[in-house]
């Protein structure tokens, strides 16, 4: 009886040394691998926007990449210049505390022949009047542009 329990215990300790030596053979193997990992490099290509959030573009053709800022504007940046004069500027009405803010917009497949795109922000509500506390609400909403290309209607707002 001794003798089986021996048996069973020297078998068993082989099984988990065995299982050791191979795991840790296995291991060196792999971290004796080098990688030859890609050069990364950064260009700058516009410092112009404040707090972006989000780029994009329309494929609609233009060339033109919209910058969203987390204060309320989208800015059309086009040879890598940022445009003077927003694309959507709806910064009195976005709150911007915490994590809210303009965070994003999306131009659908039609929008060259229809000119409507949608806009993701968190909206400024105060919870009792005369109060300073406030929530914010998530809004996507719908704007259509102007006669101009460059300049979206902020009035046509439709959520």
């Amino acid at each position: 009886m001794k003798k089986q329990l021996l048996l069973r215990t020297l078998c068993g300790l082989v099984v988990v040394l065995g299982w050791a030596v191979l795991t840790f053979a296995a291991t060196e193997q792999v971290y004796a691998q080098t990688v030859d990992w890609p050069q990364l490099t950064v260009n700058v290509v516009n410092s112009g926007a404040v707090a972006p959030m989000f780029l994009t573009n329309a494929h609609d053709g233009s060339g033109r990449i919209f910058v969203v800022e987390r204060a309320g504007a989208i800015r059309i940046m086009q040879n890598g210049v940022l445009r003077p004069t927003p694309f959507l500027d709806i910064s009195d009405h976005v709150y911007t505390q915490g994590e809210c803010g303009l965070l994003s917009v999306a131009f659908p497949p039609d929008y060259k022949d229809k000119g409507v795109f949608y806009v993701y922000y968190s909206h400024n509500v105060d919870l009792v009047a005369g109060s300073h506390d406030t929530k914010c609400d998530t809004v996507v909403a719908k704007f259509s542009l102007t006669s101009d290309p460059n300049v979206a209607d902020a009035a046509s707002e439709s959520r």
